[in-house]
């Protein structure tokens, strides 16, 4: 049934701060330094001189102080002053006293959960996740030749120019540079997964061939005013398709891939061939089409770059 008057006091209980005694009788009343209103007089315990006073006779409260009947003295002892509750609070709980059967459930929302709060171990096992999980910072970085690259000269190495020939599919950091054909590592001490392929092919595949190919990435801390050859870290791929030119191969493709991990900002990478051919000119195949002359798959792409780190 409703409760008839001024309802009863619910909600947490504070021994408010200590009062030192001195020759007054108003003191200011404070929890954890700020000041303390209580609802009334009736709502406090006060303990002078190791006993209990009384209410509306041996003291009373306005607002945030504390009158006593009569002014104390530097001798006398306020031992404590405890707070009863806050009239019409829902209140705040005791430490400790809120348990599971307490809370309603689904009360917990996502709003109530700090950033980063919830660990591994509170995540089951293989969970079942619904829709697409998305990891914030990931880095990773994809460019595709959507475009051949051609009319390079003859036994020379030449990186493969993605800035006017390729489309950047992904790149999370932002760290491609046009001007270097080259993408920088984001971290300085990732662990990344790289992957290049490429299709090399004389100009004219059906009448020219291929002799002696070769495709590598390679690292360079100074925008490739040099290169980084002393590590163990560069990688690539070769072939010697043809021993001479009655063989006729016009094309070839290269695929690979290396884990590497990072030991300094500022290092880059970029793609780069080279071909030996019976004539004075190679291409850098885009597709696979074009690798062969044939009408098989425009759509698949076979020179890239990609990067991923992994950790």
């Amino acid at each position: 049934m409703p409760f008839i008057g001024q309802e009863p006091q619910i909600g947490a209980y504070h021994v408010l701060d200590s009062i030192t005694a001195s020759a007054t009788a108003t003191y200011n009343l404070q929890l954890n330094g700020g000041a303390f209103s209580p609802a009334s007089a009736n709502h406090l315990l006060v303990s002078l001189n190791g006993v209990l006073q009384k209410p509306g006779a041996s003291f009373n409260v306005s607002g945030s102080q504390i009158t006593f009947s009569s002014a104390l003295t530097s001798s006398d002892n306020i031992n404590f002053i405890m707070a009863l509750g806050n009239v019409l609070d829902v209140g705040t709980p005791t430490d400790g006293s809120v348990n599971a059967g307490k809370l309603v459930a689904n009360a917990v929302t996502t709003a109530k959960i700090a950033d980063d709060a919830v660990t591994g171990a509170k995540i089951e096992d293989n969970p079942t996740i619904a829709g697409q999980l998305s990891e914030a910072g990931k880095e990773y970085f994809k460019i595709v030749l959507s475009t051949d690259q051609t009319g390079l000269a003859d036994t020379a190495a030449t990186v493969v120019d993605y800035a006017s020939n390729g489309t950047i599919k992904h790149d999370t950091k932002s760290k491609w540079d046009a001007s270097n054909n080259a993408y920088e590592f984001d971290s300085a001490t990732g662990l990344y997964l790289i992957t290049m392929s490429a299709g090399i092919r004389s100009d004219t595949v059906s009448t020219e061939s291929l002799y002696d190919v070769y495709s590598r990435v390679q690292f360079s801390a100074n925008n490739f005013s040099s290169t980084i050859t002393n590590e163990d870290i560069e990688f690539g791929a070769s072939s010697r398709t043809a021993d001479n030119t009655s063989e006729m191969q016009g094309s070839v493709t290269f695929f690979q891939q290396s884990i590497y991990k990072n030991t300094a900002a500022g290092r880059k990478i970029r793609h780069q061939v080279y071909a030996n051919t019976n004539s004075t000119t190679y291409a850098i195949s885009s597709n696979a089409n074009t690798n062969a002359s044939g009408t098989f798959g425009a759509a698949a792409r076979i020179t890239r770059l990609e990067v991923v780190r992994i950790g």
